[in-house]
């Protein structure tokens, strides 16, 4: 027990010596009045801290924040996968590729090589659009590709 409140004294102790020296370092007094405030507010909880852990109250502020925290994670989470549905993929492939009338994708002209890869028609299409398959001539690892 006076462990606890020993240890309780000297967290107030150091917050104070870090408010002082906080307040020495600032350069003007216009923003003085906001820091005090603020550390007002810190220093308010850090006495209350032993009467709530006392009658369990530290614990119900816990689980509220945590509670909040997880709502709004769950919110971010729930704006990124309406982003990312409304994000049209085709915006984002180079300009090789074209958007054919039936809405499929037309890849690089056939037997066109470059880097190692030419595309070979895969399906009997006689135009040639869609259902290219890509054939890989070489895989070099770990030498420099000129």
């Amino acid at each position: 027990m006076i462990e606890a409140i020993y240890t309780w004294m000297q967290n107030i102790v150091f917050f104070l010596v870090i408010v002082t020296a906080v307040l020495e370092v600032l350069p003007g007094t216009s923003y003085q009045k906001y820091i005090r405030f603020f550390t007002g507010l810190i220093l308010m909880l850090l006495l209350l801290t032993p009467f709530l852990s006392l009658t369990g109250s530290g614990e119900i502020f816990q689980e509220l924040y945590h509670g909040y925290e997880q709502e709004q994670y769950k919110r971010e989470l729930q704006e990124q996968e309406a982003y990312f549905q409304d994000l049209d993929l085709l915006d984002f492939l180079p300009e090789e590729y074209a958007l054919t009338e039936s809405g499929g994708i037309l890849p690089q002209p056939q037997g066109q090589e470059e880097n190692g890869f030419s595309t070979e028609e895969g399906d009997g299409n006689p135009d040639g659009i869609g259902g290219g398959e890509i054939k890989i001539e070489e895989v070099r690892i770990g030498e420099e590709v000129e």
